[in-house]
């Protein structure tokens, strides 16, 4: 199967089972292992901070709470996408090797 790769997706795999019956599976969460890792952090991780911590990357969260049913969306939308969908895998890579094996 192939390995999605999402961030705190609570809402996402909401929308996507709501609008179009669809279940994702073969999930990774960024946010739920950067929980598992660092047990003692009370707070959501954001995908801002994730990023700086394990990438070195600033991210943009310009439109992180924009209207995504907007269509067609608007250049800027569709590059503030790319951005985070760019550093999803690396992140990802990154926080599964630090992760206990079994």
């Amino acid at each position: 199967g192939v390995l999605k790769v999402f961030h705190a997706p609570r809402g996402d795999l909401r929308w996507l089972w709501s609008n179009f019956g669809l279940l994702v599976v073969g999930l990774f969460d960024t946010a739920a292992a950067a929980r598992e890792l660092d047990r003692g952090q009370a707070n959501e991780p954001s995908l801002k901070s994730l990023c700086r911590e394990h990438l070195g990357v600033e991210v943009d969260k310009t439109y992180q709470r924009a209207d995504w049913r907007l269509r067609p969306l608007p250049r800027d939308m569709l590059s503030y996408a790319s951005g985070d969908s760019r550093v999803l895998l690396p992140l990802a890579t990154r926080l599964a090797a630090r992760l206990p094996q079994g």
